[in-house]
């Protein structure tokens, strides 16, 4: 056997191990299932969620405040509470399905809202979240996922999670201004979005699909974009 017939063998008896799912898009496909059906769940108890009704009180009190550092200092902190509070929801239900683990706030090159990663540490999933305050806030998180957390390596990707729960406007709007506004930032290359190609869900138009070219690895990264609707009146 030739030495580079060596090599070959031995790289593919490194990289063939078992897995609980024959390919990523499998990870993804059953993620984003329970991901689904999680929505649903918080969504439809939304009005018991235990912080919601207390934040819509401190609401109130904050558009009276007339210092405006005071103002922000107050809004970050419900936007942040109320997030953790709904991300953590969402990380509970993942964790109850066979084949997945996933975890709040950890640490992966800064601090990611939701990680879910197969039971094999084979699969990668990261998930930003943002409390729905216009396309700047939510760019904020999606620069964090793209330039920041994710690595572009083999088996991982990612997604946007946006929470609504103070807006009049409708989901499906809220996604189409995200894709416009993604397309637009994916004309200047310092947005690391290189090759960007945006889809909305033909099944569901509160949903966005994207792809680009990773920065690091220049490999496909997918990510999911999606509206949890959190408004109850």
């Amino acid at each position: 056997m030739s030495d580079i017939s060596l090599l070959n063998q031995h790289v593919t008896n490194l990289t063939v191990q078992p897995s609980l799912f024959k390919d990523h898009q499998e990870f993804q496909q059953r993620l984003y299932v329970i991901l689904d059906r999680a929505f649903s769940k918080i969504a439809a108890g939304s009005k018991k969620i235990s912080r919601l009704e207390e934040l819509k009180k401190v609401y109130e009190i904050l558009k009276k405040m007339t210092d405006e550092d005071d103002k922000k200092v107050l809004q970050n902190y419900i936007e942040k509470t109320l997030e953790d509070d709904i991300s953590i929801r969402i990380v509970h239900i993942i964790s109850e399905n066979e084949g997945f683990n996933a975890v709040h706030d950890q640490y992966n090159n800064g601090h990611v809202d939701i990680v879910v990663e197969s039971s094999d540490l084979q699969h990668k999933w990261l998930g930003e979240a943002k409390l729905y305050a216009g396309n700047k806030y939510t760019q904020n998180g999606l620069e964090q996922l793209v330039h920041d957390y994710s690595k572009g390596l083999p088996n991982e990707s990612g997604g946007i999670l946006i929470y609504i729960d103070t807006t009049q406007i409708k989901s499906d709007k809220i996604i189409s201004n995200w894709k416009e506004r993604l397309e637009e930032l994916a004309q200047d290359d310092a947005n690391k979005l290189h090759n960007l190609t945006t889809l909305i869900d033909p099944n569901n138009a509160s949903v966005l699909h994207s792809c680009h070219d990773h920065h690091y690895s220049n490999a496909k990264y997918f990510m999911k974009h999606w509206c949890l609707d959190l408004r109850f009146n």
